[in-house]
């Protein structure tokens, strides 16, 4: 997205005294999340890359229509909506529109310094932080948390009678740590005693599509300057985000720079080659490429802007996986529910989104346990966007013969797992929650760790530990809910292909297929526990768990199923 720089000089307009004069309210406000301290004043030459979320017009009707080309026993299902559909149903209701312009007018900002998202919910421009904040009734300061730094601030106020039309600001108060769901990095030199999807039966039923003989095309040792041309994928960078297929340096080779992406795309090609792959790189998770306005602040939020960007696609991928998450809690109410709403957009086009459930257990992947209210309560931490109920989300699983929930004492990895403070459980997966907690029973009975009628995560898993992949021509070994992610998202973009084969329309938002007709497509693991918190946290039961969801897909079982026989 493009966003209009406007100059410190400003030119008067009439505004609107009235408005611009009315009660300033808090809009949102959102605590300090742990380990980050507020430092410096922003200096007056940090400009802000402003993004303005409008209140959706009809996301009610929106809803309607997800649930109903969702629901294989609607007679509309499969047929997802259109681009133009959606944005009609995203986009601000007239007077929702005309108030923010009017309040930007006010503040001397015109249509022209302004642009907007493909579906009109988001109003863009890049402005000084002192005009930000003189809008805003704030200031800006550099938080620091570790080795990261961001330009933020802690609470910011809007005119009352814009509430209702405003559904969130950024870069305001979310100080995110969004991190890759990866545990460690295992170096080994030899193969002995590891298996590789060449050489062994995985718990999946893939059929044989053959293998493609990479020797003919490239040197088996080394990857050639003719070979990478036919094996390097299209990366679009969104808001700053940066297109590092290969690491430029040794460091960065030494410091596995972007082994996330490195790691995902190897286990889907290793599945769907030579189904076509593309990278989304999104500015507002490292690594970044600073400029000139931003300095080294990594200021742009990632997730909505990527979402704005896809809902403009005029034919988007069918499945897309997502493996960097943050703790619901550090994530402001506002931000997580405008982000949740754009991934129903995004199911209703028809696009399946697999996010990683997380490697801590029910802790936060800090690791710690401590509600970021004040009030240094113990309980359990859950993710997002693992919480939102329009998306897929992969646990991690180990061994074979009997499958177990993933876990690694050693270093600190259980597959991830929880109930949202933020969402309510969905009404497609009651059921199967309810049915859990009556074998498990009222777990922690009044220590109030989690909560109960929240969205409840994850909803399948696949294997995630001791998976093998090459990094700078060498073997490694990689745990975490990264790696069953992609594998989960592989296995359906397979299933995708023989629905389109048989000339029917993808699965697009999955989620209330599975829980209705699916489950006996999953290998049901019950054996583990997603630990943390000095506690075992929840214990794998028959059927669907809050530890690895209804279990590991089966693709055999999964077509059958579908009415897909091979």
């Amino acid at each position: 997205m493009r966003f209009g720089t406007l100059a410190l000089s400003f030119v008067v307009v009439g505004a609107s005294p009235l408005q611009r004069r009315t009660e300033l309210v808090s809009f949102d406000p959102h605590p300090i999340p742990q380990g980050w301290e507020r430092g410096e004043l922003a200096p007056d030459s940090h400009t802000v890359p402003l993004r303005i979320g409008l209140t959706h017009g009809n996301f009610a009707e929106l809803e309607i229509q997800l649930a109903q080309v969702s629901d294989p026993l609607h007679e509309k299902y499969g047929q997802h909506l259109s681009r133009e559909q959606v944005h009609a149903l995203l986009a601000p209701k007239p007077d929702t529109l005309a108030l923010v312009k009017e309040w930007l007018a006010s503040h001397e900002i015109m249509d022209e310094h302004l642009s907007s998202s493909p579906a009109g919910d988001y109003i863009s421009v890049r402005l000084p932080v002192r005009k930000v904040e003189e809008m805003l009734d704030t200031r800006y300061h550099r938080y620091h948390k570790a080795s990261q730094s961001l330009v933020r601030t802690h609470d910011y106020k809007l005119p009352h009678y814009l509430h209702e039309h405003i559904s969130v600001i950024t870069p305001t108060n979310y100080l995110h740590s969004i991190k890759a769901k990866k545990s460690t990095v295992r170096h080994v030199s030899t193969l002995s005693g590891f298996t590789i999807p060449k050489s062994f039966s995985w718990p999946f039923s893939l059929p044989n599509f053959g293998t493609p003989d990479v020797s003919k095309v490239c040197n088996t040792s080394a990857v050639t300057n003719v070979c990478l041309p036919g094996y390097k994928y299209p990366v679009v960078q969104i808001a700053g985000g940066p297109n590092q297929q290969t690491p430029d340096t040794p460091a960065q080779l030494a410091a596995f720079t972007d082994l996330e992406a490195n790691l995902d795309s190897q286990t889907i090609g290793g599945f769907d080659f030579p189904t076509p792959l593309t990278v989304y790189s999104t500015g507002g998770e490292p690594p970044f490429i600073p400029d000139d306005n931003t300095g080294t602040d990594n200021s742009d939020e990632p997730y909505g802007s990527w979402a704005s960007y896809f809902l403009g696609l005029s034919s988007p991928p069918q499945v897309v996986s997502t493996s960097y998450g943050d703790d619901e809690q550090n994530v402001p109410l506002a931000y997580a529910k405008q982000v949740c709403s754009q991934f129903a957009a995004i199911g209703a086009r028809g696009t399946t989104l697999f996010f990683a459930s997380g490697d801590s257990g029910v802790e936060s992947d800090g690791p710690y346990c401590t509600v970021n209210d004040g009030s240094g309560r113990t309980a359990f931490l859950p993710s997002f966007p693992p919480t939102c109920p329009y998306i897929t989300t992969v646990g991690a699983t180990k061994n074979f013969a009997p499958e177990v929930a993933a876990y690694d004492p050693a270093n600190g990895f259980y597959s991830g797992a929880g109930l949202s403070n933020y969402f309510a459980a969905p009404s497609y997966q009651k059921l199967a929650v309810d049915g859990y907690f009556a074998q498990a029973g009222n777990i922690y009975a009044g220590k109030n760790l989690y909560n109960r009628s929240g969205r409840a995560y994850p909803d399948i898993s696949a294997q995630g530990q001791s998976f093998l992949i090459y990094w700078d021509g060498q073997q490694n070994l990689v745990d975490g809910t990264s790696a069953s992610t992609p594998t989960a998202a592989a296995i359906f973009a397979l299933i995708n292909d023989r629905l389109i084969v048989a000339g029917r329309p993808v699965l697009g938002f999955a989620n209330p297929l599975i829980y209705s007709l699916l489950a006996p497509g999953f290998n049901d693991i019950t054996s583990g526990a997603s630990v943390g918190c000095g506690t075992q946290g929840f214990p794998a039961k028959i059927g669907w768990d809050l530890v690895t969801g209804f279990g590991t897909p089966d693709f055999s079982k999964l077509s059958a199923l579908l009415g897909l026989f091979i």
